[in-house]
């Protein structure tokens, strides 16, 4: 699939982005649609596959509609000067135009050469918006702009922030399962000291579940019921009074079914 490239800034100005949080949620300028396109605001390199989509009369999103060939899109360059690349989080809602296809998201130096593009997460995405959080902690030097890969998808409430001192944990995996417990392992944004797992029977509500505190990772999760479906969530502990959120959403994993205890022989039951 070939990579058609832009420049397409999701600001007014072609200034550097000098200040953060950086937020652009598309609303301030006029809306259209596939078959009625309105200009491109200033600053731009305008394409038929891109522009300002309005979802609602006083809601607007940014889409490619390019059905098949990637493209890619970035806000304005950050002043890495006073903001480097690797101490910032990228979070937004995105949708698929159709169907489920990912958004790769990353760092680039010219959103006009995809030859810059440095990936680092790949989002896949569905027919409803979902949020979407994007840490550039271990990305190369080199690129300063968060940039988009993708052939038919829509972005909306894109903000561009420094990672805080206890960033939300992600990538939760669970491993090892046996009939009563789980290892448990995540990624830590931030220099944690601990962690606490909050776990439960798959569908239980978050702030009435098991909770226990992890000072290593992997942790392993005992005391678990045979056969059955669970869910973990993890937060990060980075110092006294500094907690992260909750992670996102949870792992979900299964505990193996108990081996039953084999009956003596001959066995006979008339019911």
């Amino acid at each position: 699939t070939s990579v058609h490239t832009f420049r397409d800034s999701f600001n007014t100005g072609c200034g550097l982005i000098d200040t953060l949080p950086y937020i652009e949620d598309f609303d301030q300028w006029p809306g259209g649609t596939s078959s009625l396109r309105n200009p491109m605001p200033p600053c731009r390199s305008a394409s038929a596959e891109s522009y300002v989509e309005r979802l609602s009369n006083t809601h607007n999103c940014y889409r490619i509609n390019e059905y098949g060939n990637l493209r890619m899109a970035a806000p304005p360059a950050i002043d890495t000067t006073r903001y480097p690349m690797n101490g910032l989080v990228v979070s937004f809602r995105a949708r698929t135009g159709s169907g489920t296809t990912p958004v790769v998201v990353g760092t680039c130096s010219d959103p006009t050469d995809a030859a810059t593009f440095i990936p680092i997460d790949t989002v896949e995405l569905t027919s409803t918006f979902s949020f979407h959080l994007v840490y550039l902690d271990n990305c190369p030097l080199g690129g300063n702009h968060v940039a988009f890969i993708g052939s038919d998808f829509r972005i909306d409430s894109l903000c561009i922030d420094v990672i805080p001192s206890c960033a939300l944990p992600t990538g939760l995996v669970a491993d090892s399962t046996t009939a009563t417990s789980a290892d448990i392992d995540w990624v830590s944004h931030s220099p944690a000291m601990a962690a606490e797992l909050e776990y439960g029977i798959a569908g239980f509500t978050p702030g009435t579940g098991a909770r226990t505190i992890a000072t290593t990772k992997p942790f392993t999760l005992t005391g678990l019921l045979s056969g059955d479906y669970y869910e973990c969530y993890v937060r990060d502990i980075c110092g006294a009074g500094d907690t992260s959120g909750w992670s996102l959403s949870p792992v979900t994993f299964a505990t193996q079914h108990q081996p039953q205890t084999p009956q003596s022989v001959p066995f006979c039951n008339d019911f």
